[in-house]
């Protein structure tokens, strides 16, 4: 009962401990390097695969093999699609293997999620700035034009346009 809630546990990684690079353990080895290949291809592009005979988990009976996607939000997805899959009778394990990054694949990891959280971001800023209905308020009338907006006379110049009244259920 115990082992069960620590699956259930979800695990945070942070963008250095994620990779472009994924290792898939206790794949059977019945030679399916093709097949997992194929697997992978279904959700990104590969760009570079090897098998790995002198890593621990590699028996007669299981295989362990590298491979690489084409950025970190693709073996993100993959990892998690095909981890704990049942794969050919076997359930495969993959985890990340940042440690087989070049100091180049880091750099654009980097900048990969300095960009995606800018754009993330970005809409935030766009909502925090001032609308239009303010800026006519502030403008006297005799100055606005038709670029800002219709006319605004000066009976209704203190008025803000009011959003229609939403109609709650009971």
């Amino acid at each position: 009962m115990a082992n069960d809630s620590l699956d259930m546990c979800p695990i945070v990684y942070t963008i250095l401990e994620e990779s472009c690079y994924l290792v898939f353990e206790q794949v059977p080895a019945y030679h399916l390097e093709q097949d997992l290949l194929r697997q992978c291809r279904l959700i990104g592009q590969v760009t570079g695969h090897e098998q790995l005979k002198d890593h621990p988990a590699t028996s007669k009976l299981v295989d362990a093999f590298l491979i690489k996607l084409e950025s970190v939000a693709v073996a993100r997805k993959v990892k998690r699609k095909l981890d704990d899959s049942i794969f050919y009778g076997g359930q495969i394990r993959v985890h990340y293997a940042p440690e087989r990054e070049t100091v180049e694949d880091t750099r654009s990891k980097l900048n990969e999620r300095q960009i995606a959280v800018t754009r993330h971001l970005q809409p935030v800023r766009l909502r925090s700035e001032p609308t239009r209905a303010m800026d006519i308020k502030t403008l006297p009338v005799g100055e606005m034009n038709d670029a800002i907006g219709p006319r605004v006379y000066p009976s209704s110049s203190h008025v803000l346009p009011q959003q229609p009244k939403r109609r709650r259920r009971i």
